[in-house]
């Protein structure tokens, strides 16, 4: 057996180490409106890769609350609404299936803009705020979640 398929069997072969990066751009100032939400925030998100091997089929889903409370902006050809299959939820997958994550590396996959309301930023700063799962070939989905204090907004 070729060395590859054995370090597979036994566990010993190094995958890819894929994880998500938040970097908000700016914070929620004004609220408007009834009911009261916030003015636009920024929010870029990058992938990152803490493992040894290229990371490839990569999919990430990013998962926002109720839009009675949370409403992101997502426009982007690689991103499509997946909401049907998350009742209640305002849900995203990310398909990457032609480029590669090398190791080491941090790459961004989305800039978006979300909206949040008065109540919310108020009573669940410290809530999940978005859950995400990034899955890949040859690694086991990791899964995470942020909230507005994680991102320095709440």
């Amino acid at each position: 057996m070729e060395h590859d398929l054995v370090a597979l069997y036994f566990g010993k072969r190094t995958g890819p180490l894929l994880s998500l990066l938040f970097q908000p751009s700016d914070r929620p100032q004004v609220f408007t409106g009834d009911p009261l939400f916030s003015n636009d925030v920024s929010l870029r998100i990058a992938v990152l890769n803490e493992g040894k091997r290229v990371g490839k089929y990569v999919e990430v889903i990013l998962m926002f609350p109720n839009p009675d409370y949370v409403r992101p902006q997502i426009s982007h050809v690689k991103w499509s609404n997946i909401d049907k299959l998350y009742p209640g939820s305002k849900a995203y997958q990310f398909s990457e299936n032609i480029g590669v994550f090398h190791p080491k590396m941090r790459k961004s996959i989305l800039e978006m803009a979300f909206n949040v309301s008065k109540e919310y930023f108020d009573r669940h700063a410290a809530s999940p705020f978005m859950t995400w799962t990034v899955y890949a070939d040859e690694m086991d989905p990791r899964r995470g979640t942020v909230s507005l204090r994680d991102l320095g907004l709440g």
